[in-house]
């Protein structure tokens, strides 16, 4: 398994992109493309399981291509949603900066994990702080200022 392998998904939300623009250039023209919307959902449902639940790996050297069920990729499944809700102009920055990041997703969810432990023992470490405020009335005339107690635990 050693060696550079490019998961195929990729591919899949800049041609997404670039139907959805075709699509909505063609709706401009007054042409009906999907049919009924009830249709075009089921599709993009289905089709949205399979691509985020099958993984097709080709490798960039002599190895043979895996294809896989069950790989999930969090940078996969952000960049097709990404596809699918912002404009073209905003999927083609954010796909761009998501492929660049992927190549380096171990040291990412590494450094992520670290992060978290780090504050989680911050936050863990510091003093807890009780103030407990007690008021006595006594007679009317000689009112005394309030006692406050203070314990650091």
């Amino acid at each position: 398994m050693g060696g550079w392998v490019f998961d195929l998904r990729f591919l899949a939300p800049p041609l997404i992109t670039l139907i959805r623009t075709a699509l909505i250039s063609q709706d401009k023209l007054g042409i009906e493309t999907l049919g009924h919307p009830a249709v075009a959902m089921s599709l993009a449902i289905v089709l949205a399981l399979l691509f985020l639940s099958i993984s097709i790996k080709l490798p960039l050297t002599m190895e043979p291509i895996r294809l896989r069920v069950g790989d999930f990729s969090g940078f996969i499944t952000v960049s097709f949603f990404v596809s699918i809700i912002c404009p073209s102009s905003l999927f083609w920055l954010s796909f761009s900066m998501i492929l660049a990041v992927s190549f380096w997703d171990t040291m990412i969810w590494d450094m992520l994990k670290h992060f978290m432990n780090w504050f989680i023992h911050t936050l863990r470490s510091l003093p807890i702080l009780i103030i407990l405020c007690i008021t006595q009335h006594q007679n009317a005339s000689a009112p005394s200022p309030p006692q406050v107690e203070a314990e650091v635990v």
